[in-house]
């Protein structure tokens, strides 16, 4: 019953009340409270809107009224903010920042606005802290230390330089460009910005500029580029106007003008092309602080109003007693206490998306526009009401009010309102739904058909094959029929489709391209996943690649990311039972293995450093650009790049690649993120193996890129076994992607051409590691160049208008770049292959040999043809090699590190210096891969020389110069030059600094090759001068191994092989020495016959008569052709290192040489011997290995799980097997 006590006595009360006389009442019953409701602010933001009070209250309505009408810029009141160091209220503490969130610098600016200073307060320091935070996020450190502290302490201003004239929303149409110059070190800057608040006092801009034109992006969302640039007044090229305007008077808003303004290329920030999608992170802030703004403005409207309303009397009571200025007041009140609710729920949406990724990137958006939108709304209200409400006063500057209602126009237009709503679609990087008049079926024989009304509900359209709606239309669904022309528009597009339907269905080579091509026909889609899945030739891939007209767009929301490499996005999957889809613990797995992002920002820098210029496997910006989005979550706008299988195998194995060759100092670095380099690299390629069948099931270009790296990170260290069948994965997923074709149509933009370049990077990769292995470890070549018709790879790809090449057979015209080292490579692994496949008969279609299955039988004449006509082409090609991957230019240039450890703390290099080290290290590779063909292409003609006929004399012999017209003899010379060519490497320092890298057992495997050439022709005649020549190349050669064993496998097994070669050489020499029964003779250097028949009979440097039991084979009377028909002289001085001393010679004639029909071709014993010598030192090291399995791997960084069943450098040594002789008819 008490309460009804209550109510009882405070009915008595008002009636007393009642019965008193009227007195003046206040309007509002709440003065002794903030007229914003405060509950469920937290103590962060309470404190920091009293902080921000006690400063603006030094700063009265009049001072504001003062800079409004004078134009003055608010300097007292930045440095006021400056001071107390609340620019850096949401900056990290690490860089000088408060470390509070977007919610506490929302509240700090509500409370600069609400307290008198107004939007023209707020937009002084408004850039410093919104902009501020794209910078913050992707910065470079230098970048970070130099200007985010003085930003904070006030010393500089920023402005945000993104509106343009005719681009205002539009982001994605910004004109003003970026260029960057041929050296790279600047960009110039051409364009105009307009709006841009406070660029009269500020010292830097955030700038976002198009650094590659918009009709050359695949995506809308590529091409911008951010930029934290000076602003130079006097520096040319930089010009401003101020702009005279309605409010925010206090602050100067202008238009800024850029005529080839130079900048240095180091003010980019984060990735080139990749600037919208940085800018988005300072958006979003951007949105809550302005929302924050207008609440300030429009509670200080109604705190004026409600003031005014409750002390002015008219009619003898206060007017905010009259309903029709009460009301509009309360009204305006409660949509600010809506909009208030809207913007800090924003606000810490935002907060929490930074630790959360439960929290949507999108639905953070959704909130911070929706809440400016509400926010900019409700202080329009609020001022327009408190104008209103002051009536003529409301008209006078003395108030205050008519300054908030000019300034609150600000948030309410910009930078996004109501009347544009499919600009803000585009900003927000949403679609209008697409339709399409396929939707409806138009048959030419019935014109008067029915035809069916669409939907006012959209829809979208059924896609194509390509998992695109076919012939997309940006319209609005209204509901109408559709006009008359556009019927006839639907029916000749219809015959255009039926003819293009047909030529696709008969020039297709799958059965499931047929069928796409059926479904066309009638004007239906294709039926997708996983209808066909289980079909063989079902996969995406195959439609996508047969079809060549349909290509998947990018979707255009934030941060939608490409596969690495490609223009086009691959069609999710469903993940099924079967075995041809990734599986999701595989793909948990490897994500699992990220390291963390600054320490994989490391290794992703030392692959680039050390492997990438070797590999060249894909473009590095695209890779640069695309790796980081592995580490964004759902709040930061991840696309499906988090389940792609492909590109994340790809990114650990150059992670893994990079912990191998990471360095003491790097490995300190990444000591200080808990990352331990092996132990990483173990992990990653332990799982990547276990996992392959599910990466390789994904069937991209990622996969082959993967497979290439895994492949070749087996093949260089010491297990090409495993090597060999991960690399053949490759090439079938190669094929399947037809890597190995041209695209049917020519790439038109800058993009599509980049995209087909990956593509062939990736192709010819595969084709030169099938050849390395083929001619390292005698392995079957899998690839028919008749199957094959895709371009070389273009040098200047990067380069607008430069020309490709067409075919090798055309010369290279464009400057030389760190790619013509691929180029070149991919030409010589094209004759190689032809080596392999003439000489070796290794390749597909060829049997028995060195018989092609064409083929009915061989003599000697051909096989010696085959090799003049490979050395011919070899030489050619060596002639075309420019001088900066020329090794006899280069080799005497001094290198750019004189110590691995100052190569090892140049992380991420670039540059001038950095491009001349590389430079340095392919031309090296160039000249091993060179002597090392020419080593291949003479071998089989090592064990044969010319002798005379028992009937014949000696005196009815023509003349025969033993090195040029001896075939036989000319090939001996040849590997002999090739050898001791490669030796002379021994004394560059570059050895060291290529031992930490990629190219270390490519050196490996090619100086052991050239070693035990030396080897065996040191055995032939130990005591000659050209054995003893051979020995020291050959002691030259094991330095080598023995430089680079410490970080090589191979060159650890080479090394031990060579050295138990040089043993028996030694021994043979010994045992020669002590032998004085037989005197020493040899021929005079290049004499010919000189006065002794055995120089002809040997045909070699030899005099050794040949054994008793040799066998001997009579040369046919069209011998005279058995002569080495080349077009270069060669000397033992090794003139082939001056090129331009080099001169072609006419092929000589048949009989040019005289009548060799008197001659006859044995097995040189010798070479014979030297062979058999060589071939024991191989089985004893094999014994020995078998019996201390540690010699096989005495390095301790060598992993057991690498281990290949014996020492992997045996393999390589098959060339010189008896088995590889020529056989003839």
């Amino acid at each position: 019953m008490a309460h009804l006590a209550a109510r009882a006595l405070h009915c008595r009360a008002l009636a007393v009340r009642l019965q008193g006389p009227l007195v003046r009442s206040r309007f509002s019953t709440s003065a002794c409270r903030p007229l914003m409701e405060l509950t469920g602010f937290t103590e962060e933001q309470l404190t920091v809107r009293d902080a921000i009070s006690a400063i603006t209250s030094k700063f009265p309505n009049t001072y504001w009224q003062e800079c409004d009408q004078n134009e003055r810029d608010p300097k007292e009141f930045h440095a006021a903010l400056a001071k107390d160091g609340w620019l850096g209220i949401a900056l990290p503490e690490q860089l000088g920042g408060a470390g509070l969130g977007i919610s506490e610098a929302t509240m700090m600016m509500q409370t600069i606005t609400q307290s008198g200073a107004g939007m023209a307060g707020a937009q002084a320091i408004h850039a410093n802290v919104y902009a501020t935070q794209p910078l913050a996020k992707f910065g470079t450190k230098k970048q970070l230390e130099e200007t985010i502290p003085k930003i904070i302490n006030g010393t500089w201003r920023t402005c945000f330089g993104v509106t343009e004239p005719n681009t205002g929303l539009e982001t994605l149409k910004l004109k003003t460009t970026a260029t960057k110059n041929a050296s790279g070190d600047f960009y110039s800057v051409t364009g105009q910005k307009i709006w841009i608040t406070c660029a009269q006092v500020a010292s830097k801009m955030i700038l976002l500029a198009r650094t590659t034109p918009v009709e050359e992006v695949k995506r809308s969302t590529h091409g911008l580029s951010m930029f934290c640039i000076d602003l130079d007044r006097d520096k040319p090229g930089l010009h401003m106007r101020k702009i005279k305007k309605m409010g925010g008077r206090a602050v100067d808003a202008n238009e800024v003008f850029f005529d080839n303004y130079q900048i240095p290329a180091n003010t980019l920030v984060g990735e080139e092309n990749e600037g919208f999608r940085i800018i988005l992170h300072g958006m979003n802030a951007e949105r809550c602080l302005l929302a924050g703004e207008a609440l300030g403005l429009g509670y200080a409207a109604l705190e004026r109003a409600t003031q005014y309303a409750n002390d002015r009397v008219v009619f003898g009571r206060p007017i905010g007693q009259n309903q029709g200025i009460a009301h509009p007041l309360a009204d305006a009140y409660m949509k600010l206490e809506a909009a208030k609710l809207a913007t800090y729920h924003a606000a810490r949406s935002y907060d929490a998306s930074r630790t959360d990724s439960s929290i949507a990137f999108h639905s953070v958006g959704v909130a911070c526009n929706s809440a400016k939108y509400l926010a900019a709304e409700a202080a329009f209200t609020a001022c327009e009401r408190a104008v209103l409400t002051l009536g003529g006063m409301g008209y006078a500057m003395e108030y205050d009010v008519e300054r908030y209602l000019r300034e609150c126009l600000v948030p309410r237009i910009a930078p996004c309102d109501v009347n544009r709503p499919c600009t803000l679609c585009r900003r927000a990087g949403a679609d209008c739904l697409p339709a399409t008049t396929s939707r409806w079926r138009v048959y030419r024989h019935s014109q008067h058909s029915a035809i069916q009304r669409p939907s006012k509900r959209p829809r979208r359209a059924l896609p194509d094959a390509s998992g695109n709606s076919s012939e997309q239309a940006q319209v609005c669904h209204t509901g109408k029929d559709p006009a008359p022309n556009e019927l006839a528009d639907a029916g000749s597009s219809t015959d255009a489709r039926l003819k293009k339907a047909n030529h696709q269905i008969w020039n297709s080579s799958s059965t499931l391209a047929l069928v796409n091509g059926a479904f066309q026909l009638h004007n239906v889609a294709t039926p997708r996943d996983p209808i066909m899945d289980a079909i063989p030739g079902g996969a995406m891939q195959d439609i996508v690649r047969e079809n060549s007209e349909i290509r998947h767009e990018e979707a255009g929301e934030p941060g939608a990311r490409p596969p690495c490499g490609t223009g086009t996005r691959r069609r999710t999957l469903h993940p099924l039972s079967s075995l041809a889809y990734s599986s999701p613990p595989a793909l948990t797995e490897l994500r699992s293995l990220l390291p963390p992002y600054k320490a994989a920002d490391l290794l992703v820098d030392t692959y680039f450093d050390r492997a990438h210029w070797f590999m060249l496997i894909f473009q590095q910006d695209d890779f640069r650009q695309n790796w980081p989005h592995l580490y964004r979550t759902e709040s930061d706008g991840a696309s499906e790049i988090g389940n792609d299988l492909g590109f994340l195998s790809t990114f650990l194995m150059v992670i893994a690649i990079g912990a191998h060759y990471a360095g003491p100092y790097r490995q300190r670095v990444l000591a200080r993120y808990e990352v331990e380099p092996e132990t990483l690299k173990q992990r990653i390629l332990k799982a990547i193996k276990s996992s392959l069948l599910d990466i390789i099931s994904v069937g991209s270009l990622e996969v082959v890129q993967t497979c290439v790296l895994l492949g070749t990170y087996y093949l260089f260290h010491g297990a090409p076994r495993l090597a060999w069948p991960v690399c053949g994965c490759g090439l079938r997923v190669a094929q399947s992607l037809n890597l190995h074709r041209k695209v049917n149509t020519m790439p038109s933009t800058l993009m599509e051409r980049n995209q087909n370049e990956t593509r062939k990077r990736c192709w010819w990769a595969i084709y030169e590691i099938e050849t390395f292995c083929s001619m390292s470890y005698g392995y079957p070549h899998s690839i028919g160049d008749a199957d094959c018709d895709v371009e070389p790879l273009n040098p200047s790809a990067k380069l607008r208008n430069a020309p490709s090449p067409i075919s090798f057979d055309e010369p290279l015209r464009s400057e030389t770049t760190l790619l013509s080292y691929k180029y070149y490579m991919s030409k010589l692994s094209v004759l190689t292959k032809a080596v392999l496949s003439e000489l070796y008969g290794i390749g597909p279609g060829l049997v028995n040999n060195n018989r092609a299955s064409d083929e009915s039988g061989s003599r000697l004449r051909a096989v010696v043809m085959r090799v003049a006509n490979l050395d011919a082409r070899l030489r050619d090609w060596r002639v075309e090699i420019p001088p900066k991957l020329r090794w006899e230019t280069i080799a005497s240039t001094s290198v750019s590190y004189s110590s691995l450890e100052e190569f090892d703390r140049d992380i991420g290099a670039s540059g001038v210096r950095f491009d001349s080290h590389i430079y340095h290290l392919q031309a090296l590779a160039i000249k091993l891969a060179y002597e090392n063909t020419m080593i291949l292409v003479h071998r089989p003609l090592l064990s044969y020389k010319l002798v005379t006929k028992a009937d014949e004399k000696l005196h009815d012999m023509p003349p025969l110069d033993t090195i040029h017209q001896n075939p036989f003899l000319r090939s001996m010379q040849a590997c002999h030059d090739a050898g001791m060519s490669l030796s002379e490497l021994a004394s560059s320092p570059v050895l060291e600094l290529v031992s930490e890298t990629y190219a270390a057992a490519f050196v490996s495997v090619h100086t052991f090759t050239a070693g035990v050439a030396l080897g065996i022709l040191s055995s032939i005649e130990p005591l000659s001068p050209q054995a003893q020549e051979a020995k020291v190349g050959l002691h030259r050669l094991m330095s080598i191994q023995a430089k680079l064993k410490a970080r090589s496998l191979l060159a650890t097994q080479g090394l031990d092989i060579l050295q138990r070669l040089t043993k028996l050489v030694l021994d043979k020499e010994l045992s020669v020495m002590l032998d004085v029964s037989k005197p020493i003779r040899w021929p005079e250097q290049n004499s010919g016959v000189g006065g002794d028949a055995s120089a002809v009979e040997t045909g070699t440097l030899s005099p050794k008569p040949s054994s008793s039991g040799q066998r001997t084979r009579t040369l046919p009377h069209d011998a005279a052709g058995a002569v080495m028909p080349t077009d270069r002289q060669l000397t033992m001085s090794d003139s082939r290192d001056t090129q331009e001393t080099e001169t072609r010679e006419e092929t000589p004639e048949h009989n040019s040489f005289g009548n060799f029909s008197r001659l006859e071709y044995v097995e040189d014993a010798s070479v014979s011997e030297a062979l058999y010598d060589f071939d024991q030192v191989l089985s004893t090291y094999v014994n020995s290995s078998w019996a201390d399995p540690g010699l096989l791997a005495t390095d301790t960084w060598h992993h057991p799980t690498l281990h290949d069943e014996g020492a992997s450098m045996l393999e390589q040594t098959w060339i010189w097997g008896p088995d590889i002789l020529p056989r003839y008819d």
